[in-house]
């Protein structure tokens, strides 16, 4: 038998990387997969349906024990609050663009693509086990004991 049927492998046939403290992956092997994958839909789901399983996580049981899941949960929806005062002032802006010069339209559609950016880099972070600490969000959170 090779070393690849003898171990238990990952999603997509990748074995697991073997732990060792000395690289940068400690906190990747600290937090179970399952958790891994949910806190990174929580983030990632925002762009399909905003709201809906970063809701659901914070209702389940399973969450209100699991610190690192309600971490990014909370964290996703807070994100989701401040894309849609961002898609509000953005809409704003289009508007009185396209009143001033109509030419500009053909650009100003990817200022409703920016949301998405921090969502999959964080949803990406949290795949990987980390916890990210967002500049300014993650304080103010803290501040309010959501986090």
């Amino acid at each position: 038998m090779t070393e690849h049927e003898t171990k238990p492998l990952e999603p997509f046939g990748l074995p697991e990387e073997p732990s060792n403290a000395s690289s940068g992956n400690a906190s990747m092997n600290q937090v179970p997969s399952e958790d891994r994958l949910w806190a990174g839909l929580a983030y990632w789901s925002q762009i399909v349906l905003p709201g809906v399983l970063p809701a659901i996580l914070l209702l389940s049981g399973h969450t209100n024990k699991n610190k690192f899941v309600r971490y990014h949960a909370i964290h996703s929806l807070a994100f989701i609050l401040l894309s849609v005062i961002y898609l509000i002032i953005a809409t704003i802006f289009v508007i009185t663009i396209a009143e001033v010069a109509s030419f500009t339209l053909c650009m100003t559609w990817l200022l409703f693509l920016v949301p998405a950016v921090p969502l999959i880099y964080y949803g990406v972070h949290a795949y990987k086990g980390e916890t990210r600490n967002v500049p300014w969000l993650t304080g103010f959170l803290k501040q309010c004991r959501l986090i």
